[in-house]
């Protein structure tokens, strides 16, 4: 025989399987090409099974230029539902694969078993031997002193489920076409014309019309399932991308800021009652005091200047004083500075005024980042794979597709395991306000594609209060703590704002 690497799963296919031959003229299909030049001069049938070729027009119209006029080109085509002959063969054949993969699995428990009985031997020759024994009766052979011979394996029952029964056609490890070809064609798949020189069409399972529509309903449903390989990002979504980037940048930028300076009004405040504090003691001293009481004081003094509970609390209607945490988000007229909110609901309005000027993304960590801007990104991927794709039918994408789409739009890579979680789904959980899983599996854009920015911060604000009413109320799960690596995976392409100066971010 020839020499030849085996495929990867990815390339393995009936239909044209790779050819990775040592020799050139296999391995670049010149011999096919040469073979296929002496096919129309010999008087004889042909069955042409190229399974690609056969279901795209520039495809057959290439294999039909093969033949001259002196041959009888017949199409037939087995499209539709099958019949109850063939159905009852796929069951069979489906039960046949099924009792092969049990007494395989059984076999290679035994052996498993086996071995580990061997290891117990005390000598090593005995064991090796043991385990030799167990590898051929895994294989299916009887060892005896004179010769090996092959044994009929223990056959178990096994019996299909209702699913398996329900199958109609049998499900094989090595596919008719390879994932890619299938995911750049099967949306052009065209079943024979009259009018392609054939001189009859025959269809063996359906009628020509219901032939038809089986495969047009099959391509609908095989849309919301196989990923498109060479989608390419277009400029109305980098764009918005770049607008959304810097946007972040600046916000964090001035929360950066806020925090940076409440940091240096605290302490200088807190200085400056030390100091006052220490000329207060001196002053008593000289005038003869009780050291004692001068002493308490000016502690007094200086723990009340740099206790954040010092400075006078806004107070409600009812007496109870406001907090941040009594804003409603969707009542903040300006998020960069909630005291400018003139009124609202309850305690909103009061609770703006003593917020004194603090934006509505105040206490975001690094988690609540993270999930702001995921929100955004995968409405903003959403709706440019739509415009994108630019087909009615194929409006979305497959939840397990998401990863991939990602990398293709945002050049980083989309994995639970940087959110300290092992599903998918868990982080579709966090962003459902933005994001709709359907019954279906498929991705849906809950919110417009022109919805203002501010709006992603408003769902975000709302989602760190519920969980830190949740984890105030003792429920570890609410709290989060992703991987810290994923603030550079999902702002790699932030632009970095303009400033004189660069302030780290306090951490949780």
């Amino acid at each position: 025989g020839l020499d030849c690497r085996p495929a990867s799963p990815e390339e393995s296919n009936n239909d044209r399987p790779p050819m990775h031959f040592v020799r050139n003229d296999i391995h670049e299909n010149s011999l096919k090409e040469a073979i296929w030049s002496v096919v129309p001069m010999l008087n004889r049938s042909y069955v042409v099974m190229e399974v690609k070729e056969s279901l795209l027009d520039s495809g057959r119209k290439e294999l039909l230029e093969r033949f001259g006029s002196d041959f009888k080109k017949v199409a037939r085509v087995v499209v539709g539902e099958p019949p109850e002959a063939y159905r009852a063969e796929m069951q069979k054949l489906i039960l046949q694969d099924k009792q092969a993969a049990s007494e395989k699995a059984a076999a290679a428990a035994a052996a498993a078993a086996a071995v580990a009985a061997a290891r117990k031997l005390p000598d090593k020759a005995a064991f090796e031997e043991a385990r030799a024994k167990a590898q051929r009766a895994a294989e299916g052979k009887l060892v005896t002193q004179e010769n090996e011979k092959k044994i009929e394996p223990t056959k178990l029952a096994v019996s299909l489920t209702e699913e398996e029964k329900a199958l109609k056609f049998r499900r094989r490890k090595v596919h008719d076409l390879g994932e890619r070809a299938f995911a750049e064609t099967f949306t052009s798949f065209s079943l024979p014309k009259q009018e392609e020189e054939f001189h009859s069409i025959e269809y063996e399972w359906d009628p020509a019309e219901r032939c038809q529509d089986y495969l047009e309903k099959w391509i609908s449903t095989k849309k919301l399932t196989q990923r498109i390989e060479g989608l390419q990002p277009s400029e109305w979504f980098r764009e918005r991308k770049n607008r959304w980037a810097l946007k972040v940048a600046a916000w964090k930028k001035f929360q950066q800021d806020r925090r940076l300076s409440a940091k240096k009004a605290a302490f200088a405040k807190a200085k400056e009652g030390a100091a006052a504090g220490k000329e207060e003691a001196e002053k008593s001293e000289e005038d003869g005091n009780n050291n004692n009481n001068n002493a308490n004081n000016g502690e007094q003094s200086k723990n009340d200047s740099i206790s954040p509970s010092a400075a006078p609390q806004t107070k409600a209607a009812d007496g109870v004083a406001a907090s941040f945490e009594d804003l409603d988000p969707w009542l903040v007229t300006n998020i960069d500075d909630v005291s400018a909110t003139g009124g609202g609901v309850g305690d909103t309005a009061t609770a703006a005024s003593a917020a004194k000027g603090d934006p509505l993304y105040a206490k975001f960590e690094h988690e609540d980042w993270t999930l702001l801007s995921l929100r955004y990104e995968v409405h903003l991927l959403l709706h440019a794979f739509r415009r994108d794709v630019n087909d009615p039918t194929r409006p979305t994408f497959h939840k397990s597709h998401l990863p991939f789409y990602y990398q293709r739009y945002y050049g980083k890579v989309l994995s639970p395991k940087s959110f300290n979680v092992w599903s998918l789904d868990k982080v579709l959980e966090w962003i459902e306000d933005t994001v709709e899983v359907t019954a279906s599996g498929t991705l849906e854009a809950d919110l417009e594609e022109d919805t203002p920015l501010e709006c992603f911060v408003r769902l975000a604000e709302e989602h760190r209060r519920e969980r830190q009413l949740r984890v105030d109320m003792g429920d570890d799960s609410a709290y989060l703590k992703f991987v810290k690596v994923i603030s550079t995976a999902l702002s790699s392409n932030v632009p970095r704002p303009t400033s004189s100066k660069d302030h780290q971010g306090s951490a949780r």
